[in-house]
């Protein structure tokens, strides 16, 4: 694999960005302290932690833009020197952290909803509790279908490892009978989120 950034964002959640004293002092990034003057002494900057890019209250960096750098090409070096791939020994540990989480983050689900009419709805979603809140709140983002529906119900669920994966399993489903449908419905599976969405 090539030392190429795939730009997924994980380690931007994950681990604190240092300026080099030149980015520092070049006031082209949001960092912890900037409402307060420039520490003149580098050393003494980077001993709080003023070089520090600012990060968001739950601990991303501020540049992240849903899992996007929003500042992938001038970002700072630091990030240009590590990638997922790296195979150096400096990175090890943080490579680790980073396939930990991703196997927690990357999760696919496929679902079920039974609609307020009984009929029933598939879909397929990286964050079933995010899609699930879109349908509810019928917003551009929901699928048309569901909204035509007073209300509806979350009735199956099941993960699968990678969107393909996910795609395909959702079109399996779709070519079910309906009796199939509900049979593996009433086998029960609900993973992750278990709320009716009425």
């Amino acid at each position: 694999m090539k030392n190429k950034c795939s730009q997924c964002g994980l380690c931007c959640r994950l681990f604190l960005v240092n300026l080099t004293e030149e980015e520092y002092r070049s006031n082209k990034y949001e960092t912890q302290f900037k409402e307060f003057n420039k520490i003149d002494n580098f050393r003494k900057a980077t001993a709080c932690g003023a070089n520090i890019l600012k990060q968001k209250k739950d601990g991303r960096c501020i540049y992240l833009k849903r899992s996007k750098c929003s500042i992938h090409k001038i970002r700072p070096q630091v990030c240009r020197e590590f990638f997922c791939a790296s195979r150096l020994k400096k990175f090890k540990k943080m490579i680790d952290q980073i396939e930990k989480k991703r196997t927690e983050v990357e999760s696919y689900y496929v679902y079920i909803l039974r609609t307020s009419s009984d009929t029933l709805y598939i879909g397929q979603t990286n964050n079933l509790e995010k899609r699930i809140e879109e349908h509810k709140k019928k917003s551009s983002r929901s699928a048309k279908y569901i909204r035509y529906f007073s209300s509806f119900e979350l009735v199956y669920s099941e993960k699968q490892k990678t969107r393909k994966e996910a795609m395909q399993r959702e079109i399996e489903l779709k070519r079910l009978s309906r009796a199939k449908k509900e049979a593996l419905i009433k086998s029960g599976s609900l993973l992750s989120y278990n709320r009716n969405s009425k």
